[in-house]
């Protein structure tokens, strides 16, 4: 799952697990921790790759500064499409 879901899924958890002892109504509460969780999920939207990724569709360790075995030891290399990592090669 991709990272804004599992914070989501994560915020609406919590909620359930303290409603019961909010003191205000259901509606306030979930509508309130609703909002909060879109929030938060969209908060962590494009974390995890640099701003300089190349087009849709291309792999970022063709154009990352840390594409060799010995520098990268990522499971998703050669064909990563999102790194927390990444850094553009030099010319």
């Amino acid at each position: 799952m991709s990272r804004p879901v599992v914070a989501f899924v994560a915020m609406l958890c919590i909620g359930a697990l303290i409603s019961p002892f909010v003191p205000v109504g259901p509606l306030v509460f979930w509508s309130v921790l609703l909002a909060a969780a879109v929030l938060v999920g969209g908060a962590t939207r494009g974390r995890s790759v640099e701003s300089t990724s190349p087009g849709q569709g291309a792999f970022l360790c063709d154009s990352c500064k840390y594409n060799d075995a010995r520098y990268c030891s990522r499971p998703e290399r050669p064909n990563a499409t999102a790194c927390p990592d990444y850094k553009t090669r030099g010319r």
